[in-house]
């Protein structure tokens, strides 16, 4: 497809592919380098996970982790890379959260965003295995965060207040002032 354009360094908010509905994958075998691939991506970076679309590809993949280091600080139990095609999210839950995102496709941003605190992903992995499993605190974060790439959602567009999309550096001076989080 002329559009989609495989790229190793994530496309930055403004690009077109980042805006559009991803395809549904039908041919798993065809997409299974391209899974190996994510997860070799995030396993090699400092990165919770990557959204097709992100990298010029048109199509319903995401790959995320819960590192160790941010398992620990948030509290939850580690996860290796993992990959989810055409994914489906379910809320368990009506509770929201509101917590700190930052995303590879607007470098050195981050913001105050609600999301759902307990989900069922439900896809298939990049093997064309079946996968229907529930994620809860950051990690249910995580997967959501990825799955909106994949509607051409970008997470600015989920806050509720923009006054709270600020530059990373800013990070503690808007916690003084403000003392939220």
């Amino acid at each position: 497809m002329k559009d989609q354009i495989l790229t190793t360094t994530p496309l930055k908010m403004g690009h077109p592919s980042l805006r559009k509905h991803c395809q549904e994958v039908k041919d798993f075998k065809g997409v299974r380098n391209i899974g190996v691939f994510f997860k070799e991506l995030i396993e090699n970076n400092p990165w919770s996970g990557i959204a097709a679309p992100q990298l010029g590809i048109n199509l319903q993949i995401v790959a995320f982790q819960y590192a160790p280091d941010v398992a620990e600080r948030k509290g939850g139990t580690p996860l290796p890379p993992r990959v989810l095609i055409n994914p489906v999210i379910t809320p368990l839950s009506d509770e929201t959260y509101d917590d700190w995102e930052a995303c590879l496709s607007l470098p050195d941003l981050m913001g105050l965003v609600p999301r759902y605190t307990h989900i069922r992903f439900e896809g298939v992995d990049e093997t064309g295995a079946p996968v229907s499993e529930e994620a809860s605190g950051h990690l249910a974060r995580i997967i959501q965060h990825e799955c909106d790439h994949l509607q051409g959602i970008l997470y600015p567009e989920r806050m509720k207040d923009l006054t709270a999309l600020i530059y990373r550096d800013q990070f503690q001076v808007w916690q003084e002032e403000y003392g939220l989080l």
